[in-house]
């Protein structure tokens, strides 16, 4: 089965490039602003745990778009 886009992004989400962080979280608000992108991924668990450390980050920016990530896929 091939990857989904959201799977793609999921490998993106573990770098400590605050720079890199920003641009992958722009492109996933993008991506998840298209209605008719799907969120289902192979391991949704997987992309949350990759989003908690943004949640907890001492950056504003990755911290900020974080809750906006977790806002567009509703968990």
């Amino acid at each position: 089965m091939a990857q989904s886009q959201l799977d793609q992004f999921s490998t993106l989400l573990s770098t400590t490039d605050t720079r890199k962080k920003i641009a992958v979280g722009t492109d996933i608000i993008n991506y998840l602003g298209v209605p008719t992108n799907s969120i289902e991924c192979d391991d949704i668990g997987q992309f949350i745990d990759g989003l908690v450390p943004w949640l907890q980050s001492s950056n504003f920016k990755v911290e900020s778009m974080g809750h906006r990530l977790s806002v567009l896929i509703r968990f």
